[in-house]
């Protein structure tokens, strides 16, 4: 039988309280870490709309922040994927290279606590030419990513 989600516990309830995210703004996406017991919330940073400025905060299951990053130039946060590397490093996968606040493409990176990433400190993947708004999910059941995309406006899907 397959764990569920708990969304009463103490860390889902606290999205909800000020103060418990780093940024004053609201939250764009989250995921969860099952394994180190982690929640991991984007969210934009104050005047970083445009630019595609984020933070990126690790709350634990009690709905305390051990940390947050600051990621610049990456995107507008819409989407946000948690990846176990098979040596156990924990990759973070979402949207990078923003232009007018959305992502041109993906990228994976590892979380530091207080780590200040532009798009240069990271390897950017532009999976579909000539796209916008890249949103990476990660399924941890097939190891596969999906990413929606825009090509001349319209949404699509890419696995």
């Amino acid at each position: 039988m397959t764990a569920r989600i708990d969304l009463a516990v103490p860390a889902v309830r606290r999205l909800r309280q000020k103060g418990t995210l780093k940024e004053g703004t609201v939250l764009q996406s989250f995921a969860f870490d099952e394994v180190h017991r982690h929640l991991y919330v984007l969210q934009l940073r104050r005047g970083g709309g445009k630019a595609g400025n984020l933070c990126l905060n690790r709350l634990d299951l009690q709905g305390r922040r051990p940390g947050h990053m600051c990621l610049q130039g990456f995107g507008h946060g819409v989407s946000l994927g948690v990846q176990h590397a098979s040596d156990g490093t924990v990759w973070i996968w979402t949207e990078a290279d923003a232009e007018d606040g959305y992502g041109r493409g993906v990228t994976r990176l590892r979380f530091f606590d207080g780590a200040v990433h532009t798009t240069k400190d990271v390897k950017v993947r532009h999976p579909i030419a000539g796209s916008t708004g890249n949103q990476p999910s990660v399924c941890t059941a097939t190891n596969r990513i999906a990413v929606r995309h825009r090509v001349d406006g319209s949404p699509r899907y890419r696995v």
